[in-house]
């Protein structure tokens, strides 16, 4: 739990040093444009993208990453930060439900640090064209989530049985017949 608390207060330090710091001037432009615009910031965001009426932000973007060491590091800090974040509550739940304990004083703790890191990620323009920061945590956690899955398959495999067999197996046929 303690670890969650500093991982959330890192998170938030980080978000704000990028977005009131080095980040400030391009966070202005990516404000005003979703105030212009009826889904607000996330509007913005996923048309940030090649052709998308965001391009020229996403080019922007893109620039200052490639070309300001400062705002690249300020970004992959706060990035980073929110993910630490994401992979340290994870790990409060998943220890408590491991010991058959209640999640639900620690959901209740962390409640206030979730929706702010959430609201902050939802804000920032991921690395990918598009997509902010929360939806590409949320594409890696359901991407891990899939290898836990896949790996608690392959305990119940016949060791002899390769995977693609076993899908073979389980998938409908196609046949026509």
């Amino acid at each position: 739990m303690t670890q969650a608390e500093t991982a959330g207060r890192n998170a938030a330090e980080a978000v704000e040093t990028f977005t009131a710091g080095v980040g400030r001037s391009f966070m202005n432009k990516l404000e005003a444009a979703a105030q212009k615009e009826p889904g607000g910031v996330a509007a913005v965001l996923q048309e940030m993208r090649l052709g998308g009426k965001h391009a020229d932000l996403r080019q922007e973007f893109d620039k200052r990453l490639k070309t300001d060491s400062s705002f690249a590091s300020a970004y992959s800090g706060a990035t980073n930060a929110v993910g630490d974040y994401g992979k340290s509550r994870l790990a409060v739940s998943d220890r408590l439900k491991a010991k058959g304990l209640s999640t639900t004083l620690a959901d209740e703790r962390l409640q206030s640090t979730d929706a702010a890191l959430g609201e902050e990620a939802s804000r920032l323009p991921g690395r990918a064209q598009g997509k902010s920061v929360l939806e590409e945590l949320a594409e890696k956690a359901s991407a891990m989530l899939q290898k836990a899955i896949d790996k608690v398959a392959s305990v119940f495999r016949r060791p002899d049985e390769p995977a693609a067999q076993q899908a073979a197996r389980a998938a409908p046929s196609m046949s026509m017949g």
